[in-house]
């Protein structure tokens, strides 16, 4: 499931759709930074504070954040314009510092789940074609890719992204920040981003195991086309290109195995 590998900072989404869909989309977001705010400070009822922590998030200056909207309303303090010294002899300047949530998307499922369990609610699992096979009156409607058939949405397509799990010999010191970038790659804008994920989840580790961090991102539309056999030669070239563009960002030359 991908909520449980998934891993990134809140931040306000915008997509193609209609204006009122758009405020709709906004209003849902600002009362979800609302609720991480209860979160940090202790006051759910039954997700801990664990699931989410308020630190920096560094972004190149031509880099949207997606908290600026936050910012304007005052909810986050005003960004900062900082240098990046990795104390390694790369500098990148020309960033900007905002603050926002850290989402630990596996332990914020792993309580939901819990909290489900406490509750007794049954869990069935099956594939529905209709809302109309629902006989609920509410309904949670995270169905992904799903929603495309669901909801009669020729806009949904599938989009295909890799991570980088950091082990735990790379240590803790990048454990305090996240950073999401735009970096040049064969002369083409790219993106990277580093989040201090403790425990990566996998179809094989259900439970997780530990990690020091994950490194992304690759944004790849319409995938579904292709060859189990031509996505794995795809997927290898997406790590490299990701892997390359890290460890220049990081450590200011392409990887080394």
């Amino acid at each position: 499931m991908p909520s449980w590998r998934a891993a990134g900072y809140f931040a306000l989404v915008s997509v193609k759709t209609s204006p009122e869909e758009q405020n709709d989309l906004n209003e849902i977001g600002l009362n979800t930074f609302l609720t991480y705010q209860q979160i940090e400070k202790g006051q759910h009822p039954y997700i801990t504070k664990e699931a989410v922590r308020f630190m920096p998030v560094y972004c190149s200056i031509d880099t949207e954040a997606g908290v600026e909207d936050l910012e304007q309303r005052g909810m986050i303090p005003p960004r900062d314009y900082v240098t990046l010294d990795l104390g390694n002899g790369v500098i990148h300047p020309d960033y900007v510092k905002y603050m926002t949530y850290f989402m630990n998307t596996s332990t914020l499922m792993q309580e939901l789940k819990a909290e489900v369990e406490r509750l007794g609610i049954n869990v069935e699992n099956k594939t529905i074609r209709s809302f109309d096979e629902v006989a609920e009156d509410v309904i949670f409607n995270c169905s992904g890719l799903g929603g495309k058939d669901l909801n009669a949405d020729k806009n949904m397509i599938p989009v295909r992204g890799h991570l980088i799990t950091l082990k735990d010999t790379s240590g803790t010191g990048h454990m305090d920040y996240m950073i999401y970038s735009k970096v040049k790659q064969e002369g083409k804008d790219e993106y990277i981003y580093l989040f201090p994920k403790n425990v990566s989840v996998t179809a094989d580790n259900p439970q997780g195991l530990s990690c020091q961090g994950v490194l992304g991102g690759t944004f790849i539309p319409q995938t579904h086309p292709i060859t189990s056999t031509k996505q794995r030669e795809l997927d290898q070239i997406e790590f490299k290109r990701m892997l390359d563009r890290n460890s220049e960002f990081f450590l200011g030359h392409p990887y080394q195995d």
